[in-house]
């Protein structure tokens, strides 16, 4: 099974809103998003959306802005959004999405590459430790 990841273009839209609107098991968190949402973000020049395909079907995406961070004095990433079509989980997409992002980080010279996950979320912490994330910060929010 060979994995191939490119950047996001607008005639992916549909199948992006339908994988993020499914990152979730639970039928009562729904994201917002549209198409229209997607092809604006795609326009942007800090923020960036990667597709992982296998035999050129959209089976994952990442996420990630771009800022400059004043206490690194240097570019850092962050981690918006990372999911897997249920039927393809465990399968290495989203290890092979994140070391995409962190060698892409290497050569750019990124200070640092971060994300938030949920607390309950084990699974995805294994694989931000496996991939050679720490923990680090206590995050926090307050959603308006």
């Amino acid at each position: 099974m060979t994995i191939a990841i490119r950047k996001a273009r607008n005639e992916d839209a549909e199948i992006i809103v339908a994988i993020i609107k499914s990152m979730y098991d639970n039928p009562e968190i729904i994201s917002p998003i549209t198409s229209d949402y997607v092809y604006d973000y795609l326009k942007s020049t800090n923020d960036f959306l990667l597709v992982a395909e296998i035999e050129e079907k959209i089976v994952g995406l990442l996420a990630y802005s771009l800022r400059n961070d004043l206490w690194h004095a240097a570019k850092c990433c962050y981690i918006e959004a990372l999911a897997v079509k249920k039927e393809y989980r465990g399968k290495g997409i989203g290890t092979e999405l994140l070391k995409y992002v962190l060698e892409c980080g290497k050569r750019e010279k990124f200070a640092e590459v971060s994300l938030t996950v949920g607390k309950e979320n084990q699974r995805a912490q294994e694989l931000y430790k496996k991939i050679g994330l720490d923990e680090e910060d206590i995050s926090l929010a307050k959603h308006l």
